[in-house]
């Protein structure tokens, strides 16, 4: 809250942090990196516990169809992104991304599906480089359609950018894997260890732009390469 918002009354606000991480017999963090953050305020190691984030793997299944989106021709490579459209989601090394790629591969598109403070910005990058027909923006979707649109990206992405304390467990990733996508993703955090265990991704440096570009038009270029990391995430 205090880095990415405004915190008010923020020495009560750490306070009453650090009695409850003190006091509590029991603490469940999504990541290794909240392990840290917590035991360094109060918390006794033996009893914060790991337990990541998950999906539905009845809903989100490799069979799931994929959606058919008006101005996606079905012959487009489609580069995907999944999540709350906020700053620490890596969008501004995105687009630039996706910008570069379009330049090399002309049946490329971005589907952005979400909702958030950024769209604006993603509406306006698109219009200035002349990628609106290229960058679908779905905006605020059901969970129920979720599954339909991302087995429509060819490859999948989380993009985040450098930063300290990296402490997501990112529902996406999860998500990505279930249906068996090809994924290119920040090596940061939980992020890089996740997917370092699937096999199911080429991972990049955090807020690179230009390693990102090449690791989508690697994976678009080679489908033994992004058919391999298809049944790696589908086994996951």
């Amino acid at each position: 809250q205090a880095e990415f918002r405004a915190l008010a009354l923020a020495d009560e606000a750490g306070a009453i942090e650090a009695e409850v991480f003190r006091s509590t017999d029991a603490l469940a963090v999504v990541s290794d990196e909240l392990v840290a953050y917590v035991t360094a305020r109060g918390a006794a190691a033996g009893r914060v516990h790991v337990i990541r984030n998950a999906v539905d793997t009845a809903r989100f299944t490799p069979q799931v169809p994929p959606s058919r989106l008006p101005g996606i021709p079905d012959n487009a490579f489609v580069v995907g992104f999944s999540g709350s459209l906020k700053a620490w989601h890596g969008l501004d090394a995105l687009l630039p991304a996706f910008r570069a790629l379009r330049e090399q591969l002309r049946s490329a598109h971005l589907l952005v599906v979400g909702e958030g403070p950024r769209k604006a910005w993603v509406e306006g990058y698109a219009a200035g480089a002349g990628l609106e027909g290229a960058v679908p923006l779905t905006g605020w979707v059901g969970h129920e359609d979720l599954p339909g649109l991302i087995a429509r990206m060819d490859v999948a992405t989380a993009p985040y950018p450098a930063a300290v304390g990296h402490y997501f467990s990112p529902l996406k990733l999860y998500e990505y894997l279930a249906l068996g996508r090809p994924i290119v993703a920040s090596r940061i955090g939980q992020t890089a260890q996740v997917l370092d265990e699937t096999g199911a991704a080429v991972l990049v440096p955090p807020g690179d732009p230009n390693a990102l570009t090449n690791a989508l038009l690697r994976v678009a270029k080679d489908p033994a390469l992004a058919a391999q990391l298809a049944r790696n995430a589908a086994v996951e």
